[in-house]
């Protein structure tokens, strides 16, 4: 089985060598969309041969430039699967080339955890190994992996939250692959990160209201991190 996975990249040195160790497991080819990051990103993906895609937005965040390259980047792919996704997402199974082999579907909705921890990760390893406790987020639900040959048009919305796609789709929510979010792991990161959020948001962006949440301040953050952080559980060794 051929699997391809394409991400969108803006300085991720943190999370990166986590993201590239998971998806050599078994994707084919790994291509990434780097938008101009400043941080040793690029060194990380170039040190590991992955296929890396600059593309410039001035230093803004341009969702419809990722929404375009998101809904195009996979239509070259001649894989039985492809994966769409961010640098701090994983998609995950303990049985995943089995599951994609003998799934009725092709098209399917991930099932969304966010992944919270207070320290960074440390482990050689995959970093689920280390850092195995989230939740169950709705919106993260990403219906982000399909097969190229039988979907024709995936029409992602803002964030890849939603799709329309159009062909011969027959979609699957209920597979048990997972998408683990990996953004909240450490608040002094957390908070840095949205703080250049805050900085590259567009005026396209707040015209339209997407990614309010870029705006958040530490204080809410801080509380926010508090209030999600008791709603996790383990979520990775009760599936093995």
């Amino acid at each position: 089985m051929k699997i391809d996975v394409f991400a969108i990249c803006y300085n991720e040195e943190i999370i990166l060598p986590y993201f590239l160790r998971h998806y050599k497991q078994f994707a084919n080819n790994i291509t990434i969309y780097d938008n101009m990051s400043t941080d040793n990103s690029v060194k990380i993906m170039n040190e590991n041969g992955v296929n890396v895609i600059p593309f410039d937005t001035n230093n803004m965040f341009e969702e419809s430039v990722l929404i375009n390259i998101r809904n195009t980047c996979w239509k070259n792919s001649d894989a039985d699967w492809v994966i769409v996704c961010d640098t701090d997402e994983l998609i995950y199974h303990p049985n995943l080339i089995e599951t994609l082999e003998t799934i009725d579907a092709t098209h399917i909705v991930t099932e969304g955890h966010e992944m919270m921890s207070e320290i960074l990760p440390t482990t050689d390893g995959q970093i689920y190994d280390e850092l195995s406790r989230g939740f169950f987020k709705v919106d993260y639900s990403k219906p982000c992996l399909f097969k190229p040959s039988e979907i024709k048009e995936i029409d992602f919305g803002p964030g890849s939250h939603t799709a329309t796609p159009n062909g011969n789709v027959i979609s699957v929510n209920n597979s048990g692959i997972k998408l683990l979010h990996y953004k909240y792991l450490n608040r002094e990161v957390l908070i840095n990160k949205y703080s250049h959020y805050a900085i590259r948001q567009s005026p396209e962006m707040k015209s339209n209201g997407w990614g309010n949440y870029q705006q958040w301040t530490a204080d809410v953050l801080n509380k926010q991190f508090d209030e999600w952080l008791v709603n996790c559980s383990e979520i990775i060794n009760t599936l093995r």
